[in-house]
């Protein structure tokens, strides 16, 4: 698991060298140098990334880098998903804690579909 706003140019390189896959969170982080550091290694196919944005990719990754990169985008859940979600939630780890839909639907139209932080 490799952090871009925290994690140093040498410890990318040491986790690119010793692992078969890396995790690396919020990649639009990453300077250019760092990037193409990823890049040399995805060429020779010796790591498999999986990169986490919540920039949009086609502005803050090296075109090099995405070219070699499948992109799933992760929408937000509809208020009808979230809904259910925390009702089912509810039922299943506080079966004996009621509380009446029109609170549930409080806090769903609060959260914006920020599953987690409905839940929270």
């Amino acid at each position: 698991y490799f952090n871009a706003s925290v994690n140093s140019k040498a410890e990318l390189i040491k986790m690119l060298a010793d692992n078969d896959v890396l995790i690396i969170d919020e990649i639009h982080r990453l300077n250019k140098d760092k990037q193409d550091i990823i890049l040399s290694y995805l060429e020779f196919d010796k790591i498999i990334i999986y990169a986490t944005t919540t920039e949009n990719p086609y502005f803050r990754v090296n075109p090099a880098l995405r070219s070699r990169m499948q992109l799933l985008q992760f929408t937000k859940l509809s208020e009808q998903e979230m809904f259910e979600g925390i009702k089912h939630n509810l039922k299943k780890h506080f079966p004996d804690y009621q509380m009446d839909e029109s609170t549930i639907k409080v806090f769903v139209k609060l959260s914006n579909g920020d599953y987690r932080s409905c839940l929270n």
